[in-house]
């Protein structure tokens, strides 16, 4: 036994040895499959095709909409009208549908009733949250340059026969015109743009020109032709628009060259307008344009008067057959108190023969 004993603890010592080598090598093996670089690029480039599907997903579902109510739109956390108000969306303000609940609603509004569900949105500054989408719309128009209609000219010349005014007399006629122009206060106004819908479509115009777009900006709602007033250009020209609220038609009046338009006069009985403009530089360019207005208050067609003797100031109707006139050969800057300086300054008074 005594033999013995020296080979069973020889045994015992090569056992231990071979189970330490096995563990080891499995250690190792373990080892060298979570850090093999191939596996983990493969998870990580399945990792970032998941989210790139995700995304590509969401702004597939995404559908593009602007706030149409005039008082602008609630945010709320949740689908329900009892949830909580985290925002309100301005009027005109661009968003993104990411999801339709399917829960619908109606809401009174003006006598009407406007049908429609919960959404949840995204804005442009990525704020999520539900609205109500019975107050969105699909189309905005920034450029009336591309929808406007022009008013077909009689190839006809407007006759004018002209008498000198005093200043005296101008003032008077000034104070006794009314112009029918008012603010309209559904017109929501911004620090770059201004908003409003007509009957079919929202107009969200900007008064700069980093958008791309011409500036525009807006002179009033002409109530006897239900139309507001904008003007439009960039350098060197600008024209104007009437927009009808009713039958949502864009009106573009006169204009010749790079002539700068003023903003229209329309006669005691409503039944004419006239537009005006002057060429800018040296050139003393003036045009006159008298447009017959139909029945359904939108602009048939004009004729015009065109003098190269001096530049139009100012106009107001006198009557319905007669126009007051400030005229001015060359603008001068302003004085130090803000008021404009003009060259020659003199007044006329107009009648159509």
């Amino acid at each position: 036994m005594k033999k013995l004993f020296p080979y069973i603890i020889l045994a015992l010592i090569l056992s231990c040895c071979k189970s330490n080598g096995n563990e080891t090598q499995k250690s190792e093996v373990l080892e060298q499959k979570e850090s093999n670089p191939v596996e983990e690029a493969k998870i990580s480039e399945k990792i970032i095709l998941q989210n790139q599907s995700d995304t590509i997903a969401e702004t597939q579902e995404s559908e593009k909409k602007y706030v149409a109510a005039e008082n602008g739109l609630t945010i709320r956390d949740k689908p329900s009208i009892d949830a909580v108000k985290i925002g309100t969306l301005s009027f005109g303000t661009e968003i993104s549908i990411v999801e339709k609940t399917d829960i619908q609603l109606k809401i009174e509004d003006e006598g009407k009733t406007i049908n429609g569900q919960w959404v949840k949105i995204k804005t442009g500054d990525q704020k999520k949250g539900y609205i109500f989408d019975g107050f969105l719309t699909d189309e905005i128009r920034s450029n009336l340059f591309m929808v406007s209609y022009n008013p077909k000219w009689k190839g006809m010349e407007l006759k004018l026969s002209f008498s000198k005014i005093s200043d005296t007399d101008f003032t008077s006629h000034k104070n006794n015109y009314d112009s029918k122009i008012t603010k309209d206060s559904t017109v929501k106004q911004d620090s770059s743009f201004f908003a409003f819908k007509t009957s079919e479509t929202l107009y969200k115009l900007y008064n700069n020109r980093t958008t791309g777009n011409p500036r525009f900006d807006y002179f009033g709602y002409l109530e006897p032709l239900n139309s507001q007033i904008i003007g439009g250009g960039g350098d060197g020209i600008y024209e104007m628009f009437l927009v009808e609220m009713e039958r949502d038609s864009v009106a573009h009046l006169f204009a010749f060259s790079d002539s700068n338009s003023d903003v229209p006069v329309i006669s005691p009985d409503n039944s004419k307008l006239i537009s005006f403009q002057s060429a800018p530089g040296s050139d003393l360019e003036s045009y006159i344009a008298l447009y017959d207005i139909a029945e359904n208050s939108l602009l048939k067609n004009y004729i015009t008067y065109e003098t190269s003797e001096w530049r139009i100031n100012e106009i107001v109707w006198i009557d319905n057959k007669s126009i007051a006139l400030k005229v001015y050969d060359n603008y001068r800057g302003k004085d130090k108190n803000g008021e404009k300086k003009f060259e020659n300054e003199r007044y006329f008074k107009a009648t159509m023969e």
